[in-house]
Formats: C-alpha cells, structure tokens, sequence
C-alpha cells in the first residue's frame, strides 16, 4: 500500500498553482537544456600545465564547452573528487578513491590555474553538427550522477585517458593519421616532469614497480595531458576519417613554465655522504666500540624496513597497478625487519644478515638485467647496507670468538 504525502499548506488553490507553474518552469528549462541547439556551440580541449605539487606536478586536461544559444561557458572535468568522504586519505593510498565528472564555470577554471600559476592551452575541435551532438549526449549521459563516478588509475584511467576514450569510441570513422609514435616508457615519461624534484623522483621509483617500465604505445602514453594535447593533431573523423579534430593550440593563460630547482641536499648527495661515513666506521678500529654505531645502525634498519613496509602495501594491500610486481623489495627486503627486530635485542643473526648481504649483492651484479630500473641513488643505499652488514657480521664474529675464548 502506498503511503500518500500530506502537505497542508499545498491544500490551498493560490498555492498549487504557483507551485505547478514553477514545477512546468522548471521542466521546460530541464528540456531547454536538453533540447538547445547544438550547432551553436563549440568544443576545446584544455591543457593545464604541471604545477609545483607532487598532485598536479604531471598537468591536467579538461573539456570545454561554449554555447552562443544558452550562453553556458562551462568545463568537462573527469579530475576531481571529494576530500571530504568517509576514509578519504585511506581509500586514496589503497587506489579505492572515485573520482567524478564534474561541470564548472570557464572563468572560475582560468581563476583556478592562474592562482596556482600554471599556463593553460586551448584546442578549438573541429566538429560537424553530427559530431557535435555525439559529444553533447555522452556527457549529459556521463554527468548522471549513477555514470559520474570511476575509479581513478593514475596510467589507465584518469582525466586524460577518458577524454582520449571519449574522442575514439563517439566521432565516427575516427583514426590517428601521420602519427610518429614516440619509443619510451611509463617511468621515462614521468621523468621528464621531475627534473630538480629529486626527492618526489626518488618517492615515486620507489612505490612503482616494474610496470612503469614497459613501453607505452602511443595511445597509453596520452595518459599524460602534454602527450593528448601533441597527439591531438593527429587525430581525424568522419566518413573517410580524413577530417582533423584540432588544427591549432592558443595560449589562453598567459604564464611561464613553472621551473622547479633542486634542494641543495639531493638524496644522491645524501646517500653518498652516509655511504663514505659508513666506509671510515668500517676501517676505523676504534669506531667498532662505539655504543652510539649500534643507534645509529638500528636507525638505518629501521628506516629500510619502513620502506619495505610502505613498498610491501603499496604492491598487496591496494588496487594500485602502477605499484605491482615492485622489484625494490629485492633490496629493501622483509630480512631487514628481521634483522632490526634482532638488533634491538641485541641477538642479531649472522645467519640473517649474511643472507640479506648476498641479496643487496646480487642485486647489484643484476643491476642492468632487472627488469625494473631502480632510482640511481638507491644504488649508495645498497652499498651502504652490504658494507654496514658486513661490519656487523665481522663484530659478531668476533664478540663470539672472544666469548669462546673465555670459556
């Protein structure tokens, strides 16, 4: 039995009547919208440049579009979500953060970028009425709150893939013509954004695995926004797929390039200075007496094994697939948790560090061959470790030699 809504003050015929015009109001503006004349409007693809933060350090790209009819000036943008969900920060690292279509006004996008001080491109589309509609439809259908949503994938699917997607599977006939494919991977391409942000470069080699260096084909390396907006050109539709989507991109924000700088501790730097500090504790005689060296070698075991840890979850414990099949673990392997946990009790296994030393051993001699490649200042972190195990391993010994004697 179904329940019927009592409104008292809606009992009234002055009341029903204004409220019947304004629901009919409200519907034909609904229709308006949905019915506006297409051939009025325009279509562009925006291209943000990278900005100064590790979350937008890679750019960004939008769709907008203009109608002279209704004059809406609006963007398409698949690179937004709520940061004020249930369990943000914790759906965020397990890869379970869905991101949303979202609709703005034009201006209020320029304002944005230009407060954070990056330059934004604009490519006209070349479209026919037919094409036109195509596009107007997929959006309305994909803003619907039930099709809004997807889960984001930082090189499959994110704000650049899916505006890619949209061109290929909407424009009839659609193909890339004179396309001069560049040869390069995932890992490569992020490192042409992370010149003078070395510590950012060093954080992501170490929670991307070994898929990052697989060689991206043209139409997965426009998970990028630069390479959609270069590829772009490429694009053409229509019956004989000879009509090109975009012919020209304008500056629309005026700025520079944001140029980052290194910090003058860079961790090869880093790394290399406690990389000679671990060679004179191993020559030095006096140092293997020092209580502060067992502080200080608990230290370093603890912060590996926080690696391992971090590197571990990012590969078991999330949908990340950026972050699979990570040969790091090879290095900054779950011994080390070991061999920390028996340090502090002072019953560090010989028989542990010996293993853990032939691993980081290997690991080296393998450099080249893996078939993941590793930050270059991860390569001191190594040597430190196998002449640090080394060092322990003789002291044992020895502590156990002069036990025996002893006795």
């Amino acid at each position: 039995m179904t329940k019927q809504l009592h409104i008292p003050f809606l009992n009234h015929a002055p009341v029903r009547k204004l409220a019947l015009a304004l629901l009919l109001g409200f519907c034909g503006v609904c229709h308006h919208t949905l019915a506006q004349d297409t051939s009025q409007m325009t279509f562009s693809l925006l291209t943000a440049a990278p900005g100064d933060q590790a979350y937008n350090i890679f750019g960004h790209t939008a769709l907008r579009m203009n109608s002279q009819e209704t004059g809406r000036d609006v963007v398409f943008n698949y690179g937004t979500f709520d940061p004020s969900m249930d369990h943000f920060i914790l759906k965020f690292l397990r890869g379970k953060l869905p991101y949303h279509l979202s609709i703005s006004q034009y201006d209020r996008f320029l304002r944005t970028y230009e407060a954070e001080g990056r330059a934004i491109w604009e490519q006209p589309i070349i479209l026919d009425d037919a094409g036109k509609k195509k596009l107007f439809a997929f959006l309305q259908n994909n803003y619907l709150p039930e099709n809004r949503e997807y889960l984001y994938d930082f090189f499959f699917d994110n704000c650049s893939t899916r505006l890619r997607d949209l061109f290929e599977t909407e424009l009839p006939g659609f193909n890339y013509v004179d396309l001069e494919e560049k040869d390069i991977t995932y890992r490569q391409m992020l490192d042409q954004y992370l010149h003078g942000k070395e510590w950012t470069d060093l954080g992501i080699d170490l929670i991307i695995g070994s898929i990052a260096d697989a060689k991206a084909d043209y139409r997965q390396q426009m998970f990028l926004p630069d390479y959609l907006h270069n590829y772009a050109f490429n694009m053409s539709y229509g019956q004989d797929g000879q009509t090109t989507l975009v012919s020209k991109s304008e500056k629309v924000l005026y700025l520079d390039r944001i140029q980052h700088k290194s910090l003058f501790i860079t961790p090869m730097k880093l790394f290399l200075f406690f990389l000679l500090v671990e060679l004179f504790l191993f020559i030095s005689a006096p140092a293997q007496h020092w209580g502060l060296v067992r502080v200080y070698d608990n230290i370093w075991y603890f912060a590996i094994s926080v690696v391992c840890i971090v590197v571990a979850f990012m590969w078991f414990g999330t949908d990340h697939q950026a972050c699979g099949a990570n040969y790091n673990l090879l290095w900054a392997n779950p011994l080390f948790i070991f061999i920390f946990i028996s340090s502090l009790r002072k019953k560090i296994s010989v028989k542990a560090l010996t293993l853990c030393t032939m691993l980081l051993a290997g690991v080296v001699l393998l450099w080249t061959f893996l078939p993941q490649q590793f930050h270059s200042a991860t390569l001191p972190i190594i040597l430190l470790f196998i002449i640090k195990n080394v060092r322990r391993i003789k002291n044992n010994l020895r502590l156990e030699k002069n036990l025996a004697s002893v006795k």
